[in-house]
């Protein structure tokens, strides 16, 4: 039990520190009810402005996190479009091949009908 009380003392010794120097105004100005109104009052006006700075921060969270699903989007397309330009590129790589041979061979025919054609006129001269 001791062991207990002893951890659950020390898990509230921060919160103890923070109301320490609260009380130390409380017993300066005298320690009446109008001193907790006026400690009461400056406490709510601090959250206060810890609730307006969370806003801000929640509002900022928000939009940063629409900000990046719009990357997210931007990016899944970005792969998509890098899929599609892959497939294309092959797709170029494999007629530019094809192209190719077929100049090679339409090369090879051309010179072996020049070769032909070289050969009928020396056979015509000479005849």
């Amino acid at each position: 039990m001791w062991p207990k009380l002893l951890f659950q003392i020390g898990e509230l010794l921060p919160h103890i520190r923070l109301l320490v120097p609260l009380a130390q105004k409380y017993f300066d100005k005298g320690g009446d009810a109008s001193v907790l109104t006026g400690i009461s009052e400056s406490i709510q006006t601090d959250l206060g402005q810890v609730k307006s700075g969370h806003d801000s921060l929640a509002r900022q969270v928000e939009e940063q996190n629409a900000l990046l699903g719009s990357v997210s989007d931007d990016i899944r397309r970005l792969g998509e479009s890098v899929a599609i330009l892959d497939t294309r590129a092959a797709q170029v790589e494999a007629r530019v091949k094809s192209t190719t041979e077929t100049i090679k061979v339409l090369f090879g025919v051309t010179l072996l009908l020049l070769v032909v054609a070289v050969g009928l006129l020396v056979f015509l001269a000479v005849r």
